[in-house]
């Protein structure tokens, strides 16, 4: 099972999921380009890029059919991975694929992050993070929380093993990303090829009062009739991570149990 993580993140912040799913499989976690401790080459971002690292990993692990599971923009990777190579996958899972908008910041009661300007002060907060230790980033970051994270209001701070690598992952992540172009992936574009995958695909969301970027009703378009879809009423874009772990979690090896019987 290859995991794919989103924007801004980093192999390390599956380590929950991977934790849990390593009994079953051999879970592999990988660091995008400009993310992690990948490389990060002076080159734009786009979704065709990112598939091509991932199809090129896939290639040189000599990996046989691999379970790909991605999150965010990583779950418009695994679509395009799949759409190159259609037989290449034994199936795909999609957290939270972008089908509409970016997820919402949440900005401070009082102002401090909101504006015109909330994105340079964050921006710059995040620039901070890579000169500090990591007891302090640390707290930064928990001082910080729920503010520019698209999750529900009141939710508590994530376990550690979910917590400390997310904020590891925003403190590696290459900002200079930001000066040159960039694509927002969207799962939008290629929704309509979706049938030329022959794998079974299990489209997960959160709910879009809280942040999901699974539009109400998405699911219901004709092109994911037959596919496996499940709805998480009280989660955001991120419903692999917090009090949603477990519900994700008993959906993904319900998916697993139904469509990938051990061969």
């Amino acid at each position: 099972m290859v995991l794919l993580h989103g924007f801004m993140e980093s192999g390390l912040t599956w380590l929950r999921m991977a934790k849990t799913l390593e009994a079953d499989y051999d879970v592999i976690l990988v660091d995008a380009r400009a993310h992690g401790r990948s490389d990060r080459p002076e080159t734009p971002l786009t979704p065709e890029l990112l598939a091509e690292d991932a199809a090129a990993l896939i290639e040189t692990l000599t990996l046989q059919q691999p379970i790909l599971f991605g999150r965010s923009n990583g779950a418009v990777t695994a679509v395009l991975v799949a759409l190159a190579q259609p037989t290449l996958a034994r199936a795909l899972i999609l957290e939270e694929p972008p089908l509409g908008g970016m997820p919402r910041p949440n900005v401070q009661p009082d102002g401090a992050q909101g504006g015109g300007n909330w994105f340079e002060a964050w921006l710059s907060w995040l620039r901070g993070l890579r000169q500090q230790p990591h007891l302090e980033r640390i707290a930064s970051s928990a001082a910080r929380w729920p503010h520019g994270i698209p999750v529900l209001p009141d939710e508590p701070v994530w376990p550690e093993e979910e917590f400390v690598p997310w904020v590891e992952a925003l403190a590696q992540f290459d900002t200079t990303v930001f000066r040159r172009k960039i694509s927002f992936w969207s799962l939008l574009p290629y929704v309509g090829q979706l049938a030329q995958i022959p794998a079974p695909i299990l489209l997960m969301g959160g709910n879009p009062e809280y942040g999901s970027l699974v539009p109400e009703g998405a699911e219901e378009a004709a092109e994911w009739r037959g596919r496996t879809v499940v709805r998480f009423a009280r989660a955001g874009h991120l419903v692999s991570r917090g009090r949603s772990f477990g519900g994700c979690l008993a959906a993904v090896q319900r998916f697993l149990r139904e469509q990938t019987p051990p061969q």
